[in-house]
């Protein structure tokens, strides 16, 4: 079952770190450290799979040789740093001191940035390949730094291991200067959303329906705690017999989780829900027999629970607990499937077996799908056929081409009609340029056009490429729920004086945040937004009188949630389509 682990971390001297040796670790190679002499073989791995360097196109040859790159990195960075401190020949003290901190930063440099990750156990060692490449280049490689990444296909745990300059590279050497902003906290959250986006487009690539998500389980709303990433000196540890932090605590992670499945059964369901809309008695199953692990004296706490014993010590470890193991977590799942608080059958597959969703997730879909009903249902922001014709001649000349009869359809079918408008075409297909024109005529007409969607980076080009102001669903979601809060502070009645008035002010400020009966709401890459942004945008939509352009390439990977409401909405609605 595909799963999220990412870290990140240092190459730091100041904890005895090296480049150079990490690089032999990672590859299974053996490299000498010229700085401080020693060597490091791990020529004797079996594990990697896949061992390769990528840098920016142009880079010297050098860079592609590992023992080369890390002690010329290394190296590097002395010389950086004794080139900028090399004393005050005037002042003695100042000398004194400018070398003493010149010491202490050629101790403590770091030199190299770590990452690794957990490979989805879905994926093939080609596809795996393909998709980390992929998320290491778009990430990393595109702004100039250079990696060393090895696949490590363990069984049951195949990962990556990267290690990525902290410098750029510029016309063949490295930049004087390090990127700071890629080790931002906020850089740190995006690469971790980069992988997630990389890791699930391959997984749907290869005709998964699973996903993977870089939210902790807090954020997500599970109730089941996250193991611990066990590395290879944990194993290590266990194979010798040896303690081991990480793999005592995971033991307790595990205990807590199989408790919390006998106590909540309910959390099961919304476990898998989280990862799939509709789900099937077998991936019931495997969920509790994958919680379970081979922990005999926690089977018998879950059988005790599921047959209803007097006592957990009634069971006798035997050797026929995998088959035991399998009936208990049939039982569990026969329980938990006719509970229609938990769950709802929904059909048949493919292969005739019924299939299910969560209960919450119906009444999420049926509350979703009733607020684009009734604003299905209006038509109050009809464009003038002039003034559409305006826009489309300004552009033209502006842009000194003709739009296609394709195009025209698509812009004359979004400013006419229901106030819930949807537009299909692929990356390619002049959605963006058409957009432009759909907004000029709205704005003509007296209409406040405003762009939106579930990423920042789509926000950014839509506001620089159509030219209108634009925020993400969930920075809007937040100003309304603040702006909900200080609206019950002012009519509370219990805030005077001062307090009061920032109150007020502060209502009357997130006011602007608000939707009105004037609004047109361009929203891209639709088929991305997941329900728990759907539901609050469509409520504010509705209840506003605001108008709503739905944009999305179908093409495109859906929401890492279950859930796929802007197909759905062109399946119900109907929609324009460029090719």
């Amino acid at each position: 079952m595909a799963i999220y682990s990412l870290n990140l971390g240092f190459i730091s001297r100041s904890e005895g770190r090296s480049s150079v040796a990490f690089s032999a670790y990672i590859s299974g190679s053996q490299h000498k450290d010229e700085k401080s002499g020693k060597s490091y073989n791990y020529a004797n791995r079996e594990d990697v799979a896949v061992s390769r360097i990528l840098a920016p196109e142009g880079a010297p040859a050098w860079v592609l040789t590992p023992a080369t790159l890390w002690n010329q990195v290394e190296q590097f960075e002395d010389e950086i740093i004794k080139g900028r401190f090399q004393g005050n020949s005037k002042n003695s003290e100042k000398k004194r001191k400018s070398l003493a901190y010149r010491d202490h930063l050629l101790n403590t440099a770091q030199t190299a940035q770590t990452i690794m990750g957990a490979i989805p156990l879905e994926l093939s060692r080609e596809q795996a390949e393909i998709c980390v490449e992929e998320f290491i280049k778009t990430r990393f490689v595109s702004r100039g730094l250079v990696v060393h990444y090895a696949i490590h296909w363990d069984a049951g745990n195949p990962h990556f291991h990267g290690i990525i300059t902290r410098r750029a590279l510029v016309e063949g050497t490295f930049s004087s200067r390090k990127d700071e902003d890629i080790v931002s906290p906020f850089e740190h959250k995006l690469t971790r959303k980069h992988w997630e986006v990389a890791a699930n487009k391959h997984l749907a690539l290869a005709g998964y329906e699973v996903r993977i998500d870089c939210r902790s389980n807090k954020d997500r709303g599970s109730l089941f705690e996250a193991s611990q990433h066990e590395g290879y000196y944990a194993q290590r540890l266990a194979d010798r017999g040896e303690y081991s932090r990480i793999l005592a605590r995971n033991e307790e992670i595990r205990q807590h989780n199989i408790t919390l499945l006998c106590d909540r059964p309910e959390s099961l369901i919304y476990e898998i829900s989280q990862k799939r809309t509709v789900f099937t008695r077998k991936h019931v199953e495997e969920e509790i027999i994958r919680r379970v692990g081979g922990d005999e004296k926690l089977f018998a706490i879950l059988k005790a629970r599921v047959e209803v014993l007097e006592n957990p010590s009634d069971y006798a470890p035997n050797e026929n607990f995998a088959s035991d193991l399998q009936d208990v977590a049939s039982k569990l799942a026969d329980k938990l499937l006719k509970d229609f608080e938990l769950t709802q059958p929904v059909g048949e597959n493919i292969n005739r077996d019924p299939i299910f969703t969560s209960t919450t997730y119906k009444n999420q879909e049926e509350k979703i799908l009733s607020l684009a009903d009734t604003l299905h249902r209006e038509s109050s922001k009809n464009i003038a056929p002039e003034l559409i014709t305006d826009a489309l001649t300004k552009n033209i000349h502006k842009l000194g081409f003709s739009f296609s009869e394709e195009q025209e359809a698509a812009i004359h079918y979004l400013c006419i009609g229901p106030d819930l408008r949807i537009l299909n075409g692929r990356a390619g297909t002049g959605k963006t340029t058409l957009l432009k024109v759909v907004a000029e005529a709205y704005q003509a007409a007296g209409f406040n056009v405003i762009g939106t969607s579930f990423q920042g980076k789509a926000v950014e080009i839509m506001e620089r490429e159509i030219g209108i102001p634009c925020k993400t669903l969930d920075s809007l979601k937040f100003a309304w729920e603040r702006h909900d809060y200080q609206s019950k502070l002012v009519k509370n009645g219990k805030l005077w004086g001062q307090p009061y008035l920032y109150a007020f002010q502060k209502m009357k400020k997130l006011e602007s945040q608000r939707f009105t009966s004037k609004d047109v709401i361009l929203v891209d890459e639709a088929n991305m937004i997941r329900g728990k942004l759907w539901e609050p945008f469509l409520s504010e939509v509705v209840n506003k009188g605001a108008k709503v352009l739905i944009i999305q390439d179908t093409a495109q990977i859906k929401s890492r949630e279950p859930g796929d409401y802007g197909r759905l909405f062109a399946e119900r609605f109907g929609a324009c389509e460029t090719r």
